[in-house]
């Protein structure tokens, strides 16, 4: 009953009134291949980051326009360029502070692993286990400064667009692993089928995702952001944010197993 006060709460309170013509509105864009966070559907993108995002920014009285501007790359450098105003759910790290205003609230929580072939490499227990072998990652793709740190140090690392392709590329041999979010990789591989022939050798837990405005937007709008991160740490804390993930996992996967 308590939770359910507080919800009433959140969605009732007066909307906030924001003067500058600019902070009532937000674009947003994200990776359009990386569910159960966010995919492309036609010229917009879904998922559970652009469902809460979305909801919380209409709450606040904005329009809200969401964007398919490209892959990850060009969703970065839209960003720079401050095409676009805000992406949900992604890795916080020192290149991207430069130009992105990372939310403090992390978004949630997402491990990350190293997939193989489920027959081979039965030894690996960490990455120094995986040195000298051939591996990719989805390109633009940021883990944390550890992993970072050791797939750079791996001059047979390749950065490969899209889940299907690196994860062809595994099946066929080409290369020995991928590096990419245990969820996101999870989905994929029940999606395809291919639980008996793709494994998890390494899961990373800790890293968490986190939404990011552009520095503009945060220095134009800084109320927008106050009051999108005190909403987004209320719908953490109702278990609404996991209760998306977990509804938009079952659905990207039934979308793409048809």
């Amino acid at each position: 009953m308590d939770k359910l006060f507080l919800l009433i709460l959140i969605i009732i309170v007066a909307l906030p009134s924001f003067a500058d013509e600019q902070c009532r509105s937000i674009t947003i864009s994200a990776h359009p291949n990386y569910p159960p966070f966010h995919w492309r559907e036609g010229d917009s993108l879904a998922g559970a980051s652009i469902d809460i995002s979305k909801g919380i920014f209409r709450r606040l009285g904005l329009n809200v326009y969401v964007k398919y501007v490209g892959n990850w790359q060009e969703v970065l450098n839209s960003a720079k360029r401050n095409d676009i105003d805000f992406i949900p759910a992604l890795k916080n790290n020192s290149e991207r502070q430069q130009y992105l205003h990372f939310t403090q609230e992390s978004f949630a929580a997402n491990p990350v692993a190293f997939y193989v072939r489920a027959a081979e490499l039965l030894d690996v227990d960490q990455m120094d286990d995986l040195a000298g072998k051939l591996g990719s990652i989805n390109a633009g793709d940021s883990h944390t400064e550890a992993i970072d740190a050791f797939l750079l140090s791996q001059p047979q690392v390749q950065a490969i667009e899209g889940l299907a392709k690196n994860f062809r590329m595994l099946l066929e041999r080409e290369t020995d692993y991928f590096v990419t979010g245990y969820l996101v990789g999870n989905e994929y591989i029940e999606a395809s089928s291919i639980e008996h022939e793709i494994r998890p050798a390494i899961v990373i837990q800790g890293p968490e995702v986190h939404n990011a405005f552009t520095h503009e937007y945060a220095k134009t709008c800084p109320n927008v952001v106050t009051e999108f991160e005190q909403r987004l740490a209320s719908e953490k804390q109702l278990g609404m944010i996991a209760s998306a993930i977990k509804y938009y996992g079952l659905q990207w996967t039934q979308l793409a197993s048809h």
